[in-house]
């Protein structure tokens, strides 16, 4: 029976800890994965405590297959709709949380969010990071926006948790067109 040469349990991450913060669209872009946040941009905002849940990342792809008449090969499959999303539920109360989940500012006069359910706050620039010892992992969304929201879900003996989902959307920065970058630093030099 064959058996994998490759084996390296150095290589199994575990999200221990984290991070996420979202800034405007004009924040500075990270450089890497290990830089705190506040010197990338002051600008950024962390939202806090996360559920036990952590963030999901995923990666959508719708396709079209091109099938031939002759036989009804498929001879080319077509990409037509692809995304990034993270999703991730606050359960830390304040009033960079209340922003990003309503898509409206705190008043401070009286603690009021006004809530208009078709807002989204507009676009951002999202960074989720996690940490497994000694390894940093950044996920980095320049233009990000809340497209789905979920709760806030208010339960006795659970925290009133606020759920958002962010769509990433195509950004060019540095003449590079993507809608994320992600940063290892335990793959850098390698």
């Amino acid at each position: 029976m064959p058996q994998s040469t490759e084996l390296d349990a150095a290589e199994v991450d575990v999200a221990v800890t984290g991070a996420v913060a979202f800034a405007g669209t004009d924040a500075s872009a990270p450089t890497d994965a290990d830089t705190p946040v506040g010197t990338v941009d002051s600008d950024y905002r962390d939202v806090g405590y996360l559920s036990a849940d952590g963030v999901v990342e995923a990666r959508d792809r719708s396709t079209n297959n091109i099938v031939a008449w002759q036989n009804s090969d498929i001879v080319r499959v077509v990409t037509t709709e692809a995304s990034i999303t993270v999703q991730f539920t606050m359960i830390q109360t304040n009033p960079d949380t209340l922003e990003l989940f309503y898509g409206s500012a705190v008043d401070p006069t009286d603690g009021s969010v006004k809530i208009v359910p078709r807002e989204s706050g507009g676009r951002r620039s999202v960074i989720v990071d996690y940490v497994d010892g000694d390894k940093f992992v950044r996920l980095w969304l320049p233009n990000a926006e809340v497209t789905e929201v979920e709760g806030p879900s208010l339960t006795s003996g659970d925290a009133a948790g606020m759920g958002v989902t962010l769509t990433g959307y195509p950004e060019t920065v540095n003449g590079d067109t993507f809608s994320a970058q992600k940063f290892f630093s335990d793959l850098v030099g390698s």
